[in-house]
């Protein structure tokens, strides 16, 4: 909805009419009114002179007022008065015109730089940026160095420098996830997601799981985990598996809780010829990790799951 107050404003090329009947009372009268108002569209703002010159042409400069006021019928109403020159009292038929004045030009100058810098560069300098027709959904940047997103209303999301956050009641949705540097993995609260494995961070308190791939016949496999129990087993042989408590990073040891007979643990790093031969043996150490050793006698691809608890 238009308003006097607007800084850009609404003009029409070469028109010209009169004070109406009754005149301008005096400088505080609102109204001001027209002796027809063809030609301007109602409701729209309009920035008039009155009396800049009289029937004949003649300047009269030291009637000369600059007024902003909206189109009601065959009036303006809502009227800004003095803009420029003296607020007054005007006569019935003293000349009105809708000229490009400086209080015109200065507002929209004013409008403009809102949003931009002298040199014409896009600069809100911390204001709002309104996005949508309702008027509902935006973003600021009146913090240094944060955006905010103004969703319905509601502060929805919030960027700072490498950092974006979805704040409390928004959510992120997504069908994919990428790493951005390769073979560094994701990193969700705390939890790596890597290379199909799930790697807790010092928190722990889950679940993940991860392959040691093919393991030749002597030959060791290790892998980041803290304490809880160990599930494993052999993909192509079912006569290798086991339930294993652990610890490792510190006081290490394991326990085991139903395993095959070829499994055997240990503490301590092994290295492929450490445990026991004909055994597959694992074992936690000082290091944070958990240790795989093949001594089976042919290759086996051992499949783990860790339920970790701190």
């Amino acid at each position: 909805m238009a308003s006097v107050n607007d800084k850009i404003i609404t003009a029409v090329p070469m028109w010209s009419g009169t004070v109406g009947t009754g005149g301008v009372a005096d400088s505080s009268a609102t109204t001001v009114p027209l002796a027809s108002a063809s030609g301007l569209t109602e409701g729209s703002i309009y920035v008039v002179t009155i009396d800049r010159v009289d029937s004949a042409g003649v300047k009269t400069l030291s009637k000369r007022e600059v007024v902003i006021g909206e189109v009601s019928g065959d009036n303006l109403i809502n009227c800004l008065r003095g803009q420029e020159g003296t607020a007054q009292a005007h006569s019935a038929g003293a000349v009105v015109e809708v000229l490009f004045t400086a209080k015109q030009w200065n507002r929209l100058a004013d409008a403009m730089l809102v949003g931009h810098t002298q040199a014409g560069l896009h600069d809100l300098n911390g204001g709002e940026m309104i996005l949508d027709a309702d008027g509902d959904t935006s973003i600021t940047a009146d913090t240094d160095d944060q955006i905010d997103v103004k969703i319905a209303n509601a502060d929805d999301f919030k960027f700072t420098a490498n950092t974006f956050a979805a704040l409390s009641g928004s959510k992120i949705t997504t069908n994919t996830i990428d790493e951005t540097t390769s073979a560094t993995g994701v990193t969700i609260d705390g939890v790596l997601v890597k290379d199909g494995d799930v790697i807790p961070g010092t928190d722990g308190g889950i679940g993940y799981s991860g392959t040691s791939g093919s393991m030749g016949d002597d030959s060791a496999y290790s892998f980041a985990a803290s304490n809880g129990f160990l599930l494993f087993r052999s993909v192509s042989n079912n006569g290798l598996h086991g339930l294993i408590e652990f610890r490792s990073g510190g006081t290490d040891w394991t326990n085991i809780v139903a395993a095959t007979a070829n499994v055997e643990v240990t503490t301590g790093a092994l290295a492929g010829t450490t445990g026991t031969d004909a055994k597959f043996t694992v074992s936690t150490h000082t290091d944070g990790k958990i240790y795989f050793e093949n001594r089976i006698g042919a290759a086996r691809t051992i499949v783990y799951l860790i339920l970790c608890s701190t």
